[in-house]
């Protein structure tokens, strides 16, 4: 079973669709597809087959730390997340530098995580 990903990604100055596939623990954009809009792209999504459209309002930063990249997450305005983009060897050590050590891990996509 695959993890990829496919999203409609609005921001103030563009709307396109991204392709992220599963990389043993990563995700990489594969696919960068513009759209005119929310609609066209939702559109798109149908068109693609995708049937179960779930609307996020996600905002984020990411920082460079330790040569790798932490990622500050707002889901919907509510749910707070911390993706950590390192190699599985060393995420332990990061979630021990970031008191991180207690926190919930998903190791799956907001999308699945969200339907469980």
């Amino acid at each position: 079973d695959s993890l990829d990903v496919t999203k409609l990604v609005i921001s103030s100055s563009k709307c396109e669709i991204h392709i992220l596939k599963e990389d043993g623990d990563t995700f990489h954009l594969v696919e960068r597809l513009p759209v005119a809009n929310k609609e066209a792209g939702i559109l798109w999504l149908k068109d693609h087959g995708f049937k179960n459209i779930v609307e996020l309002k996600m905002v984020h930063n990411d920082f460079e730390f330790d040569k790798g990249i932490v990622g500050l997450y707002e889901i919907n305005d509510k749910l707070k997340s911390v993706i950590l983009d390192y190699p599985k060897d060393k995420l332990q050590s990061i979630e021990k530098i970031l008191s991180l050590e207690n926190a919930e891990v998903i190791e799956i996509p907001y999308n699945n995580y969200l339907q469980q």
